[in-house]
């Protein structure tokens, strides 16, 4: 068997390889079985906002006439393969937190309290989620102003019932936040529906794409398995480009 056969033998190992590789993350997270890690990086050094998309500087220099301060650059990773990385303001006088990702399709506040109830409001469309200790809100706006006025109207709801919220003037307080943010059961049914969701989608694509030009290619044929490889390795350098949030957020 010369080195042509050979690489035509393992083309379809090649490519279950990479479809597992793009899929088994999501698995992992929709059944739970992960580990939560986040951490800081001090600001300004790890981020530059003249790198960033139209969206995100208008967003950026509107964040700041709100009197929010940069706070640093957060990082987060779920199980091996699942990372994040977002840019993070903080007001006291707002009593929140607003993360945004250098490639963000969207924006939230964040407001976390010490009994483990959490506040979020995005400046897209993500549905509304109204529980005892969760509440998540979509204001589909471009002024941050009407999403903030949003979200603080229900931090008002927790602060009325006696609920004390998180500082949230520093980095460190924001880890803090984030951790609020996971340990929150609606909140991570949440992001396990989401994780459901893309893993069927994507598992899907490779199975009937793999199915569909086998059926006209051959299975001796190279391209099902080339379509394959090529798909998977350019869907992970796309989601390397953003955060987990915004890929699981395309879901919802």
């Amino acid at each position: 068997m010369d080195v042509l056969e050979a690489v035509m033998a393992g083309l379809p190992l090649i490519a279950l390889a990479v479809a597992s590789w793009t899929c088994a993350p999501y698995a992992l997270l929709w059944t739970g079985i992960y580990s939560y890690k986040n951490g800081a990086r001090c600001f300004p050094d790890n981020f530059d906002p003249t790198g960033s998309n139209d969206r995100c500087l208008t967003r950026y220099q509107q964040l700041l006439d709100l009197g929010f301060q940069p706070l640093g650059v957060h990082w987060e990773k779920l199980g091996v393969l699942l990372t994040g990385q977002e840019y993070v303001f903080g007001s006291l006088r707002h009593v929140s937190t607003a993360g945004l990702t250098a490639c963000s399709r969207g924006l939230c506040f964040w407001t976390a309290f010490e009994n483990g109830a959490l506040v979020v409001t995005f400046d897209s469309q993500r549905g509304v989620t109204h529980l005892d200790t969760y509440r998540l809100t979509s204001v589909p706006c471009s002024f941050l102003k009407d999403v903030l006025v949003e979200h603080k109207k229900q931090v008002g709801i927790f602060l009325r019932l006696g609920y004390k919220a998180l500082p949230c003037s520093s980095i460190d307080d924001y880890t803090k936040i984030a951790r609020v943010q996971y340990s929150n059961s609606a909140n991570k049914c949440r992001l396990q529906r989401s994780a459901r969701i893309f893993f069927a989608f994507s598992a899907m694509f490779f199975i009937l794409s793999t199915a569909v030009l086998c059926l006209f290619a051959g299975f001796g044929s190279p391209w099902p398995w080339l379509v394959v490889i090529i798909s998977g390795l350019y869907f992970k350098w796309l989601s390397s480009k953003q955060s987990y949030h915004q890929v699981l957020w395309m879901c919802e």
